[in-house]
């Protein structure tokens, strides 16, 4: 789906769309920071017709090309504030 197709499908209340900002403010950060090469995967409740109350959040896993200098990695993840997952 495009983001969009997403807005559209998902956005049906005010706190689905909040939390729809929130991954539109990721999505732009990584932008910001040249991560422009990717896919995301979004699941979780949010992604479900739940009946009698609102999703509380987006699961969300992000796959991007990032820089291969060690150095600039690390400051990349510090400035995202994100968790590294090692295989």
């Amino acid at each position: 789906m495009t983001t969009p197709e997403i807005i559209e499908a998902f956005g049906t209340s005010v706190e689905r769309c909040d939390i729809l900002e929130g991954w539109l403010r990721f999505r732009e950060a990584l932008t910001q920071e040249g991560l422009i090469r990717g896919v995301q995967w979004l699941n979780g409740s949010f992604c479900e017709k739940l009946i009698g109350r609102e999703p509380r959040d987006l699961d969300l896993v992000t796959f991007c090309v990032v820089p291969v200098d060690p150095v600039e990695l690390h400051a990349l993840t510090a400035r995202l504030q994100v968790r590294q997952v090692s295989p």
